[in-house]
């Protein structure tokens, strides 16, 4: 019960003092200084120096790294295709009459090659297993 006294006292001059002071809180006629502009001025600056080089960056790497990626999906589908394109040299013509890249000139050999690289892998995985 004394506790409650003492903040119902505590209330009662928090409203007295609040009902002395609200003729000081009205609102008068003067002039204000707006400065607002010194922070919207300074933001437009400081996003341009600082936000747009790092999303010009981030861009940037994004466009690189799927080009690489499209690169390394080029490469791992027909590798001696993807090294040979670049320069596109003919080494010959097929019977038809079309033109042969070096690329349609060694894939037997290297389809070869890689079911040789295959059976080796799986040789020795079976070993390593016994």
């Amino acid at each position: 019960l004394k506790n409650l006294k003492k903040g119902f006292q505590l209330l009662l001059f928090t409203a007295l003092a609040f009902f002395f002071i609200t003729r000081y809180l009205k609102p008068k006629a003067k002039i204000q200084l707006d400065t607002d502009w010194l922070y919207r001025r300074s933001a437009n600056l400081a996003w341009s120096w600082t936000v747009v080089p790092v999303t010009r960056f981030f861009a940037w790497w994004e466009k690189a790294s799927w080009d690489w990626a499209g690169d390394v999906a080029r490469a791992g589908s027909d590798p001696v295709g993807w090294l040979r394109s670049r320069s596109a040299e003919v080494v010959g013509t097929s019977d038809s009459g079309d033109a042969v890249t070096a690329s349609m000139a060694v894939r037997a050999s290297m389809t070869l090659m890689m079911v040789i690289l295959l059976v080796t892998v799986l040789i020795f995985m079976a070993r390593s297993l016994v």
